[in-house]
């Protein structure tokens, strides 16, 4: 059935959005309403196999604005988190120099004990071999 070019007309300026393009829609329910709604505007027989994806252009602009709006929360988040991994680095800083002089005072301690086992060790045998004085 030959369509008139006002109908084609009718059918493709029911999907076509507005310049510049409205807001997409807040979630994905809200969307399927407002296709839904486009759809219902179509002329009477005004989709066929010529014009079945007239609203994939505004389909496309509202996950695109979707994506976008994603890539924006995605880079503030990593703003967020750079800003604190930045206010935190003195004090890792400190942390790390506190836990190296920690160790190496550890370290010194049981260096310490080593040689102070061996002298007791040492003067223990001394004994043993020379006897009680």
């Amino acid at each position: 059935m030959p369509r008139n070019p006002d109908e084609i007309s009718r059918s493709v300026d029911a999907v076509t959005p507005e310049r510049p393009a409205p807001a997409p829609p807040a979630d994905l329910d809200r969307a399927k309403a407002e296709l839904d709604a486009y759809v219902v505007k179509l002329a009477a027989g005004g989709v066929d196999e010529g014009t079945q994806h007239a609203a994939d252009n505004l389909i496309n602009a509202w996950v695109d604005a979707w994506l976008a709006e994603l890539q924006v929360r995605r880079v503030d988040a990593h703003s967020v988190l750079d800003a604190l991994i930045r206010d935190v680095a003195p004090q890792e800083l400190a942390a790390r120099l506190r836990r190296d002089g920690v160790a190496d005072d550890l370290r010194q301690a049981e260096h310490g004990r080593e040689q102070g086992r061996r002298l007791l060790d040492s003067a223990l045998r001394k004994t043993r071999r020379n006897g009680p004085k």
